[in-house]
């Protein structure tokens, strides 16, 4: 038997009083836990799309993503900048990091996008968000042999 179990053995008193304070701590905490149904997480991320009808992946690359690309890859605060160009709409991931204030970037980034004048006639105004993401913590399911 280990040092540390004899010396309980020997020492119920100890024993209880560590109980009970994890006991007390575990009450404790479980006052401070938040509890959320369906938690939504903001991650460190803004996204900026622009629908561009009619044009293809190559000419929304050009047009409207490296555009974008290069207003916002020097703002204070991106990690990392990256993009998709698909038929007929852009998208521009930029990534902060960690500990930024978003509310912040995002603005920056708003003022950056819109000082583009030089997007094509037929495109879309940017939309340009903080996505928020909200997963159910748990699913059930029941299932009998009964009608409903």
């Amino acid at each position: 038997m280990s040092g540390i179990m004899k010396w309980f053995i020997h020492n119920p008193i100890a024993a209880n009083l560590m109980m009970f304070l994890l006991i007390i701590g575990g009450l404790v905490g479980l006052q401070k836990v938040s509890k959320e149904s369906f938690p939504s997480v903001r991650p460190n991320q803004i996204e900026v799309s622009v629908a561009y009808l009619g044009a293809g992946p190559e000419e929304v690359e050009e047009r409207i993503v490296i555009r974008i690309e290069e207003a916002v890859y020097d703002l204070e605060g991106v990690k990392r900048v990256r993009s998709t160009a698909r038929e007929g709409i852009g998208f521009v991931t930029i990534e902060a990091v960690d500990d930024y204030d978003m509310q912040r970037l995002l603005n920056d980034v708003k003022s950056r996008v819109d000082s583009i004048n030089t997007f094509p006639r037929l495109s879309e105004r940017p939309n340009i968000s903080q996505p928020i993401f909200n997963n159910s913590v748990m699913r059930i399911a029941l299932a009998a042999d009964l009608p409903e």
